[in-house]
């Protein structure tokens, strides 16, 4: 609506003008629009992790590549294997760790393609 487009052109030109003020509003709040930025990032990169799973399947059909990924994971079950790679690609990436475990708790092969596909859905704001 007209309405709605003249309030977000309003915000975007105080923001853009007055980044002090803005940044001390969002301290006096408590800080919500930082953590929605900081849900945001997460989501995005939950999305990218997320699309390994499938990758991992066109990988575990070449058996020099499947094999090494055996010997390396330990294990030969497709599903867990999928799984502990999940798991190492998230562990990796030390944002997207740190934010679920202060969500989630502990990260384990057993939860982790779960977690990854119910936060992967979320709504992660336009750009």
């Amino acid at each position: 609506s007209a309405s709605e487009t003249a309030r977000t052109r309003a915000l975007e030109v105080w923001f853009a003008n007055q980044p002090k003020r803005a940044a001390s509003l969002d301290r006096d709040l408590t800080h919500p629009l930082l953590r929605e930025l900081e849900r945001r990032r997460a989501i995005r990169r939950i999305r990218a992790l997320r699309t390994l799973w499938s990758g991992y399947d066109t990988a575990l059909e070449k058996p020099e590549l499947r094999a090494v990924l055996e010997r390396q994971h330990k294990t030969n079950d497709p599903d867990q294997l999928k799984r502990r790679m999940l798991l190492k690609a998230v562990r990796e990436d030390a944002y997207v760790a740190s934010w679920l475990t202060r969500r989630q708790g502990a990260l384990t092969e057993g939860t982790v393609y779960e977690i990854i596909t119910t936060y992967a859905a979320l709504d992660a704001g336009s750009q």
